[in-house]
């Protein structure tokens, strides 16, 4: 006499177990609130970030930022001057022979370093 031994058993073990891992490793996953955290200590974030986000906001505005002296156009500056020199000079002048008393005793030129010739 042959025992047949069912398949049906099998599965319905094989299914179980199955679903009992499964059941398990969900519980194990749980959820829990996200909160936020600062990094900028102005919005209450580690006071010891400070030095390490400043310097990496100065590299940045470094990197993007246009040098003035690029736009400065100095080829007229010399001719510039002497014309303002000679036009104070002239008015100096005017100055003089118009109120005599309120001049100096020597005659002066002005010199666009700030001192009197």
């Amino acid at each position: 006499m042959k025992l047949s031994i069912s398949r049906a058993p099998r599965r319905i073990g094989l299914l179980s177990v199955l679903a009992l891992s499964l059941s398990l490793s969900m519980s194990f996953a749980q959820a829990s609130q996200l909160t936020y955290t600062p990094n900028d200590p102005s919005f209450g974030g580690n006071p010891l970030n400070g030095s390490y986000l400043m310097s990496i906001a100065n590299q940045e505005a470094q990197e993007n930022a246009p040098n003035p002296l690029d736009s400065l156009d100095l080829t007229n500056l010399s001719t510039n001057l002497d014309n303002l020199g000679k036009a104070i000079n002239t008015l100096n002048t005017n100055l003089c022979s118009q109120t005599p008393s309120s001049c100096p005793s020597t005659s002066s030129n002005v010199n666009l370093g700030g001192t009197l010739q």
